[in-house]
């Protein structure tokens, strides 16, 4: 017998069933992919429902994120605004404090006396280096004033110069001369030795006045009253 026709024989029992038997079978069958089918399902719907429970669930916590973030940046937002007024409050207290110290500063130096600085001195000595004149010094009589003008006057003297007294100056009813005035015909090195030490604050018509011996051919200087601060 051929080797295939072997092979054919031995299978036949195995397909060999009764109607009954493959009734069963297909039973069975029908009842197996029935259940397949529900576990699929079932297994569907579950990983359905898994997947929106996570994406719900996921999206709240974007949704949280979200508004933590926003609530950070208002906070932020109300921290630098609150930064903002405070540095500007310092900032005006600061410029008023500075204010303040100015006034003060201005109002003792209106109280404080003048004086010939030891720079002033050493300029002046420097600028009549070789120089040689006679100087007449005018003053208003209040003490400040006639203080400040023996400064001036042991100044020139130091610097090599003949000082002489001027005239007292009273304050009278018209305004007075404020600062130290030098007349503008004046030796024009004297002038040059005021500026140089910063000691002159104007220069006088060489008009006569006797009261502050201009118009005499003289060096006349006048220590006038110290200038208001304000």
């Amino acid at each position: 017998m051929p080797q295939s026709t072997k092979w054919v024989v031995r299978m036949t029992p195995f397909w060999n069933v009764s109607l009954e038997t493959a009734n069963q079978f297909y039973t069975w069958g029908w009842r197996a992919s029935m259940f397949g089918a529900l576990i699929t399902f079932f297994g569907v719907a579950f990983l359905y429902w898994g997947t929106r429970v996570r994406d719900h669930d996921f999206e709240a916590n974007i949704a949280q994120l979200h508004k933590t973030t926003a609530e950070s940046e208002e906070r932020s937002a109300a921290l630098e605004k609150e930064t903002a007024r405070l540095t500007a409050g310092n900032l005006e207290l600061a410029t008023s404090l500075e204010r303040e110290k100015n006034a003060r500063a201005r109002i003792e130096s209106g109280l404080a006396s003048r004086h010939v600085t030891n720079e002033q001195q050493i300029a002046l000595v420097n600028a009549l280096r070789g120089v040689k004149l006679v100087v007449v010094i005018s003053t208003y009589s209040d003490a400040e004033t006639s203080a400040y003008s023996r400064e001036v006057a042991v100044a020139f003297e130091a610097a090599g110069q003949e000082v002489q007294q001027g005239s007292v100056v009273m304050a009278s009813g018209g305004p007075p001369l404020m600062g130290l005035l030098v007349e503008e015909t004046a030796d024009g090195r004297l002038i040059n030795a005021l500026i140089a030490a910063r000691l002159v604050t104007q220069k006088m018509a060489s008009t006569k006045n006797s009261m502050f011996r201009t118009g005499e051919g003289l060096n006349a200087i006048v220590v006038g009253l110290k200038p208001s601060p304000f």
